[in-house]
């Protein structure tokens, strides 16, 4: 069965998207952003990592349902610097000595951050920040279900090194799903590259509107419907 789920990739940019049903989340109950009970521990309940949130939660810490804003709670938005300190602090609280922070990004629902490894310099996990809250925990999808080595799917401590899909053909599969889209959406030149899947930069002309993840073993293509309107950037160098 497909399912259809409609987003803005930019302000009034609306886009229909079409997600597989083998896409969507194992099990469990929902936030407004799609999280579940997952991996990485924490409030997801079970796992390697840890984290910050639960089942169900809402993750901006607001209750959607009642019509409440964040403002009508009196919260005020987080910066980029402050997202950037917060995912530093779990990092460390976790004791992730062999991992650093690669780029963070901010979109209208929540800050996201990539997470790499300093020995090899590939990307490990990615995780979001509440903009409200400052809460810090693992993304949903791809970085859960296909994570090879970080993820609540992990087969082994071991992951393997290469994957059958090559960075070309998973570009191919994410610029065929976007061409099925609309015209003008594209996918930007090298994807970063995870064990077991890629995730990439969705670009209109030189403008980020959003992000999509493709499987490294099966080419499946996985959109991040998630983060809203993409505002900025800080990555390192």
């Amino acid at each position: 069965m497909i399912a259809l789920r409609k987003t803005f990739l930019k302000g009034s940019i609306a886009v229909l998207l079409i997600i597989t049903a083998s896409a969507v989340y194992a099990g469990g109950s929902r936030d407004r952003y799609g999280y579940g009970p997952g991996m990485m521990g924490g409030g997801y309940g079970y796992g390697m990592m840890g984290g910050g949130y639960g089942p169900g939660m809402m993750v901006s810490g607001w209750d959607a349902t009642q019509g409440n804003t964040p403002e009508e709670l009196g919260l005020e938005r987080i910066s980029l610097e402050d997202a950037r300190k917060r995912v530093s602090a779990y990092l460390d609280s976790y004791g992730y000595k062999n991992l650093e922070i690669d780029e963070i990004m901010e979109f209208d629902q929540n800050f996201y951050a990539l997470i790499k490894e300093k020995d090899t310099g590939k990307s490990a996990f990615e995780l979001l920040v509440d903009p409200y809250r400052g809460y810090v925990g693992p993304e949903p999808g791809p970085n859960m279900m296909w994570n090879v080595k970080y993820g609540h799917m992990s087969w082994t401590s071991q992951a393997p090194d290469t994957m059958p899909v090559s960075v070309a053909k998973a570009r191919e599969s994410a610029q065929n799903y976007l061409d099925k889209i609309g015209k003008g959406y594209s996918v930007e030149e090298k994807p970063d590259e995870f064990y077991g899947y890629f995730t990439a930069h969705i670009l209109k002309g030189d403008q980020i509107l959003g992000m999509l993840s493709i499987n490294g073993y099966t080419g499946q293509v996985w959109f991040h419907s998630w983060h809203g309107t993409f505002r900025s950037m800080d990555k390192e160098d």
